[in-house]
């Protein structure tokens, strides 16, 4: 009786032990304790896909991030480019030099042109 009563622990405790050979091997979805957890396991397992799925979409989007700002920091030079070269062709200077090239006599006003 002592015989099968040891018998009967070590059963149990082989089946509520856990290995490295039981989880490499799969024995581990068969034990009950497993079994009984099968939907949390699941639910943790669809929680890590998604997961990865969230992260990979992100890590995606910050790269088109990065080259949005550098193509905006590009065409920002290019519009102070344009700007200044804008600007320099709209000073007097220029547009005197203009003015004598094309052989057109007007002369430079010495006032303000807005005054009060």
């Amino acid at each position: 009786m002592e015989e099968n009563n040891q018998n009967i622990k070590t059963k149990l405790t082989d089946e509520n032990s856990i290995s490295w050979r039981d989880i490499l091997g799969g024995k581990i979805l068969t034990k009950p304790q497993v079994s009984k957890q099968f939907k949390a396991v699941l639910l943790v397992f669809v929680l890590c896909l998604v997961y990865v799925g969230n992260s990979s979409q992100i890590e995606s989007q910050v790269l088109k991030m990065e080259e949005k700002k550098k193509e905006l920091k590009f065409e920002k030079m290019e519009f102070y480019k344009t700007k200044k070269k804008k600007i320099e062709e709209m000073s007097q200077e220029n547009i005197t030099e203009k003015l004598n090239r094309n052989q057109i006599n007007l002369k430079i006003s010495d006032k303000p042109q807005y005054s009060y």
